[in-house]
């Protein structure tokens, strides 16, 4: 454990070594350190400086540790207790002989982060979006102040409206999911296969996670989709037709399916194979 760590250390950035519960880390000779609990919080050291947040969480540890443009940031996660508490980010500017704290990011129950954080233009750059796929949020954070920029939901379609050669089967093949939903092509043949509000439902779990890309068969190009990943609880398969047609069999909490579109029984059996 101790070795695979420090080696991770290593390929990250030479000067800089972990101790193994990531509580510790060593940065040009200066200890940067994590102490505390849940009764008493948590207070973070670095190179006899010290810093108590007023906020209490139940844990809270190194997560990252990243550089560049001149700036050495350590990024640290904080969990409140139960599970389905989302992480909360703090960025420390430990450039300097001081370190330099930034407020916790991220909050909402189930909002992740997407993507790995960064360093550009000398911030510590992060984005962390909702988990209904309504806006993701990017934090840049320079001298313990954050800026933040909320973006909505990209809705714009893209591509030709209609596949070349009229082959809508082919034409979707090897699309992830979200892309066939932001498809000019693809996009009027899903709203017309599901009424509201389950196109709704089934745009935001294709938001959510790509899912698998779509698959050429006999009777059209075959995808499934799920979330939490590979889960029982919200998933989707969907079938295009070379005709422009789509059916699927939906289920949006607990395994309670719905057949859209009429598929005929081979389609049907078809979609009930790509359902783990």
């Amino acid at each position: 454990m101790i070795k695979s760590l420090i080696a991770c250390a290593f390929l990250m950035m030479p000067i800089v070594a972990y101790s193994d519960d990531l509580s510790k880390v060593h940065i040009n000779g200066k200890t940067f350190g994590v102490y505390g609990n849940y009764n008493q919080g948590f207070a973070y050291t670095f190179n006899g400086h010290a810093f108590t947040p007023d906020d209490y969480s139940f844990s809270s540890k190194i997560f990252k540790i990243i550089e560049g443009d001149g700036k050495t940031y350590v990024i640290t996660v904080d969990q409140d207790d139960g599970s389905a508490s989302a992480p909360q980010y703090r960025a420390f500017d430990v450039t300097g002989d001081a370190f330099i704290p930034s407020a916790l990011i991220g909050q909402g129950i189930g909002d992740h982060l997407d993507g790995a954080w960064s360093v550009i233009g000398g911030d510590a750059v992060a984005t962390i979006q909702k988990d209904d796929g309504s806006s993701a949020t990017t934090f840049h954070i320079r001298d313990g102040l954050v800026h933040i920029l909320t973006q909505g939901r990209d809705n714009s379609l893209s591509g030709p409206s209609t596949p070349p050669g009229g082959d809508y089967a082919a034409f979707v093949a090897g699309m992830r999911l979200k892309e066939a939903f932001h498809s000019k092509a693809i996009n009027p043949i899903l709203r017309k296969a599901f009424p509201e509000p389950v196109y709704s439902d089934v745009f935001k779990l294709a938001e959510e996670d790509f899912g698998s890309a779509f698959q050429a068969g006999n009777q059209g190009s075959f995808a499934f989709l799920s979330q939490p990943h590979d889960s029982r609880d919200r998933y989707i398969a969907i079938a295009i037709q070379p005709n422009g047609t789509a059916v699927a069999i939906f289920s949006s909490n607990g395994h309670h399916e719905v057949t859209y579109g009429n598929p005929d029984p081979l389609i049907k059996m078809r979609l009930q194979r790509e359902i783990p």
